[in-house]
């Protein structure tokens, strides 16, 4: 059964707030990816993540933007195992897009410590729009 519910303010009879806050404040896609063992651990309106690449990661939607003009989050923890990072743990000297369409967003991760692009143990990627 097709249909649609129209609602002005949601509530929880404590508290409430404008159905459009809900709305356009939801991610439209999210991502947690383990990049070395190449898995989606949980996610959102993704079909899937590819390796183009060392440290070169698209990520596609299940269901596309309506364009390209969406936010994006993206963070990165580097792991030390499987490139020359020491320690269990890094941030990205550089994390960013390489590109991204309505349909999908390319990322590039590098390392700090000896600035060649690496995988990541864990990507995860917000879109907002």
């Amino acid at each position: 059964m097709a249909g649609s519910l129209t609602l002005s303010t949601l509530s929880d009879g404590t508290n409430s707030t404008n159905a459009t806050d809900v709305i356009r404040g939801s991610a439209r896609a999210w991502v947690n990816y383990n990049a070395v063992s190449q898995s989606i651990r949980g996610s959102y309106n993704v079909s899937s993540v590819v390796i183009n690449g060392t440290g070169d990661i698209s990520v596609n939607f299940t269901t596309a933007m309506a364009d390209t003009n969406y936010s994006w989050f993206i963070s990165q923890q580097l792991n030390g195992t499987g490139n020359n990072d020491p320690g269990a743990a890094s941030t990205a000297r550089n994390l960013g897009t390489g590109s991204w369409a309505s349909n999908s967003i390319r990322i590039n991760v590098m390392s700090n410590t000896n600035l060649s692009q690496e995988n990541p143990l864990v990507l995860t990627v917000v879109i907002f729009r």
